[in-house]
Order: structure tokens, then sequence, then C-alpha cells
């Protein structure tokens, strides 16, 4: 695959002393006749070769695209949160990069749209991702069955003690032929879920409904349980688990 990465990080001189090489003959006659073109058509060059839609380095993209979904026709929905690619950065060792994603919810897996196409990222958990405004980790975890997984986990809350993610889950269900003359076909679709992660200190997070009786449960604090009662938080959504992560990282700041 060709990169065009070096052109990223190369200074200005490189791309005005690579421009007058390569149009010499023309700005031979622009200097002699029309200086004031001349400037326009360095800047107009230079803009359009800083503006391109430069390709990830290999090491970061998968080597093929046989994960892709082979999504058979006229199905309700879309395995992606969103179908359009934006305007993303990946965050490697403190470097950002810039590549235009999309989430595909039902593989767990970033796309990326390349100059020739696109391809999925590689799972690397020293690659954190910006996507939506939201930053996303590939992080173990603990879903509902207490089994290990490895998947990515979009923050909400990200302190010392306290940490809230959410992770957005597309299900693909079956279509359905009708049994008979009354009823009717039932197409194939995705359905939407989002499912919540709590970890407390340094621990994987664990999968948690918004359920008070769960949530009350995961912390086994008595304090929790009374903030939870005194502020009636009913964990109808989110807003009310970033409330009491909120609470228990001052709790424990107040106690340090």
């Amino acid at each position: 695959m060709l990169l065009n990465t070096k052109l990223a990080v190369m200074p200005l001189w490189y791309y005005i002393c690579n421009i007058l090489n390569l149009y010499k003959p023309k700005l031979n006659r622009m200097i002699r006749f029309k200086p004031l073109f001349l400037i326009a058509f360095l800047f107009s060059v230079f803009t359009s070769v800083n503006s391109q839609n430069l390709d990830l380095p290999t090491a970061y993209i998968r080597n093929s695209n046989s994960g892709k979904n082979k999504i058979p026709a006229n199905v309700k929905g879309s395995p992606f949160i969103n179908e359009n690619f934006t305007s993303s950065q990946l965050i490697v060792n403190n470097k950002k990069i810039k590549a235009q994603l999309r989430y595909d919810a039902y593989t767990d897996a970033f796309e990326v749209k390349q100059s020739n196409g696109s391809v999925y990222l590689s799972k690397n958990p020293q690659i954190s991702i910006n996507y939506l405004n939201n930053n996303y980790y590939l992080i173990e975890y603990y879903n509902d069955s207490g089994i290990l997984k490895m998947g990515y986990l979009q923050s909400m809350v990200e302190n010392e003690d306290i940490k809230v993610y959410k992770r957005d889950v597309k299900i693909f269900e079956e279509g359905e032929e009708a049994i008979n003359s009354y009823a009717v076909d039932k197409p194939a679709k995705f359905e939407e879920e989002v499912r919540y992660y709590l970890a407390l200190n340094s621990d994987n997070p664990k999968e948690i409904r918004l359920k008070r009786r769960d949530i009350i449960r995961f912390f086994d604090n008595k304090k929790v349980k009374n903030f939870i009662k005194d502020e009636k938080l009913k964990f109808k959504d989110e807003n009310d688990l970033i409330e009491l992560a909120d609470y228990y990282n001052k709790m424990h700041n107040n106690e340090k």
C-alpha cells in the first residue's frame, strides 16, 4: 500500500521547493508578467496538497477487509452508529492522527476511509479514538455473564476512583417468512442497544443494568445507598449514573 503520511509532517519549505521545480516553466512566465497571479497560484496548490485525505500507516489497519459485514439485502437499519464517515482522531503515544471513521456497532470495529476505499482499524489497546466528540478505548471488561471480553468502550466518567463507560451495540435479527397467507414476512433488521459499565479504582469494568437494585448491589456501600434514596435516583437514563459517579468520586476525595 502506498502511503502519503509523510505529507502531514513535511515543513512548508519542502512543499514550496517541490512546487517550484514541478511548475518551473510556468512560474518563469508568471514572474515575468504577473507576480500577483504567482502568489495566488502557490497558495492554491499548497492548500490543495495540505487538505488531502491522507491514508493511515499500515500498522494501524488490518491486513484485509475479510472481517467486513456481509449484510443481506433488504435489511432494516444499519450496523453503523452513523453511516457517514466523520472527521476523527487516533491518539497514539500522545500523538494525534486525523482520520475519517465510522463505528460498526455490530462487529465492534472502526472502519477507516482511505483514498482507495475503506479498511478496518487494527484493534490495538495503545490506540485511543476520539469519534463524534467522544473518547473510545479498547478495554478488557466483564459482560453481563461475567465473561472477560475485549472491546471498544466509550468513556463517560474518568476519575481515579470510578469510571463509567457505555457501548452502543447493534444486534442482527434474522427475518422470518410468513407462515400463512394471513401473515406477512418479517424482514431482517438491526436492533440497537446501549450497555453500561462501571469500574472502581483499577478494576476491569463490569457491565451493569440501569436498575436501582443492581447498582446498589454493585457498590455495596451504605453512603451510596443513602445517596440514591435521598436523591430519588431512578436510573431511567444515564444522567443518574453520571450523578452517582460524581458523588462517589467526591466522597472518596473527602475520605483521603
